[in-house]
């Protein structure tokens, strides 16, 4: 299926996990497998996310805001721009809409992520 590539891509989590802390200290989001993880979408797509080389990304905001609000602790919207600095050095895959997310997931380290605090 062609689609054009979105320019931003956002992903909810909770504040003071491992993804917020990194990526306010380094502006970067690395995936819970880390480099060496399983490299099967559908394994992370199946719930198997802390061994997946891969994180879970949206291109609707409100979706990234309703994971944030999700957790006990609140939460933060990690924001990339995607586009083609992303696409070209980190492999991608269009999910779908198939859980009301229009997921993408992106294998690797993700660089250049920026922090915005949710509040409840």
């Amino acid at each position: 299926m062609q689609h054009d590539l979105p320019n931003k891509l956002y992903r909810g989590v909770e504040s003071g996990s491992p993804h917020h802390r990194e990526a306010q200290n380094y502006g970067t989001c690395t995936p819970q497998g880390g480099e060496s993880g399983a490299g099967f979408p559908n394994y992370h797509t199946g719930g198997a996310t802390d061994a997946s080389r891969y994180t879970s990304w949206t291109v609707d905001r409100a979706t990234a805001v309703h994971y944030a609000h999700s957790h006990a602790k609140g939460g933060v919207v990690l924001e990339i721009n995607f586009g083609m600095h992303v696409a070209v050095t980190n492999q991608y895959f269009y999910q779908g809409d198939r859980l009301g997310e229009d997921e993408y997931l992106i294998e690797g380290v993700i660089h250049g992520v920026r922090v915005t605090p949710i509040k409840k």
